[in-house]
């Protein structure tokens, strides 16, 4: 049998549970594993040459006593392909069912996590890695500089880096040390936040079928601390994309509410684009779970076939307490001296 086999013998509610249970893997990231599971399912045919190993193992190294060998490279083939690996045992003849697709299916996922997660049609977008790495390698020297090693920026409060530069300075460096990172960090921040938002930008022109511009979205610089969900009807036939997106929108009570605003990206093949009354049936499925103030974008991708892509991005209109330097704890610092 092959792992598309092995998956369609049982149901994605029997697996989610086990995964649920066993593996702890579920809330937020299940839209993501359903979605993933209807990709692999829907193949058919045997791969010759690739195949996966399951080996009976001891309760302590698998909560479900199997150990799942994928092949070497397998990384870089595509979910398509996966499901047409063949499944061979050692060890035993005939074990549970449910078990071999749900250890697959968490092998899959846990060592192969940037393949499930990432745009699962990119249009080609890439970021550029390479200033973005020099960015990084300026911001770790600047915190090799300023800070102590013990310290992580990112995980303690204003307060404790103070305490632990002061063990070294004296209160006048260890105030002006602190003062020069909040700088730098704040900088950093907004750089991270500004990469975000224009390669959001790109994947919102792409192909606009409304003929919109980057100028059109200048706006979103103005926001802060989005949330980017996305999702593909694979149901693989046009009349059941919207239906598809309903049962993982109510299966996993997808959240709307809390936001300030949010825009809604539809992406089809020009050959069968999305109709009035799809979007009209969208839109009431947001609306119904309390989503208001939205914008609504379309484009095109000819790599979606009949299917249905959909970008959800939430936003606050303000900067909130995310970036958690703020400076208050310095200022009463000074104040003191």
């Amino acid at each position: 049998m092959t792992i598309a086999e092995y998956l369609r013998s049982i149901s994605f509610e029997d697996i989610e549970e086990i995964l649920w249970e066993v593996y702890g893997m579920g809330d937020n990231f299940t839209p993501f594993i359903k979605m993933t599971y209807d990709r692999i399912c829907h193949q058919t045919g045997t791969s010759e040459h690739s195949y996966l190993i399951v080996q009976i193992v001891n309760s302590s190294i698998d909560p479900l006593g199997m150990n799942v060998i994928m092949p070497e490279g397998y990384k870089k083939d595509s979910l398509e392909n996966l499901g047409k690996y063949k499944v061979i045992f050692r060890g035993c003849e005939s074990p549970d069912t449910s078990s071999i697709a749900a250890s697959i299916m968490e092998t899959i996922i846990r060592n192969n996590q940037q393949g499930v997660l990432e745009p699962f049609h990119s249009l080609d977008i890439v970021k550029n890695t390479k200033f973005s790495k020099l960015v990084m390698n300026i911001y770790k020297l600047v915190i090799k500089v300023l800070l102590p090693k013990k310290c992580v920026p990112e995980k303690m409060s204003e307060q404790e880096l103070y305490k632990i530069i002061r063990k070294r300075h004296c209160r006048n460096i260890a105030l002006l040390k602190l003062y020069t990172f909040n700088k730098v960090y704040s900088l950093f921040v907004q750089y991270k936040q500004i990469c975000k938002t224009l390669y959001l930008i790109r994947r919102l022109t792409k192909n606009n079928s409304q003929g919109l511009n980057s100028k059109n979205f200048k706006w979103l610089y103005h926001k802060s601390c989005q949330m980017e969900k996305e999702y593909v009807s694979f149901a693989f036939e046009k009349n059941k994309r919207v239906e598809y997106f309903t049962e993982l929108i109510e299966m996993f009570n997808l959240p709307f509410t809390g936001w300030d605003g949010f825009l809604i990206l539809t992406r089809t093949s020009s050959k069968h684009p999305l109709l009035e009354k799809e979007k009209n049936k969208i839109k009431k499925i947001i609306t119904d779970l309390d989503g208001k103030n939205y914008r609504w974008y379309q484009s095109y991708d000819e790599n979606l076939g009949e299917d249905l892509y959909l970008l959800i991005v939430k936003w606050f209109n303000k900067k909130r307490a995310w970036s958690s330097y703020d400076f208050s704890f310095l200022i009463s610092k000074f104040i003191k001296l």
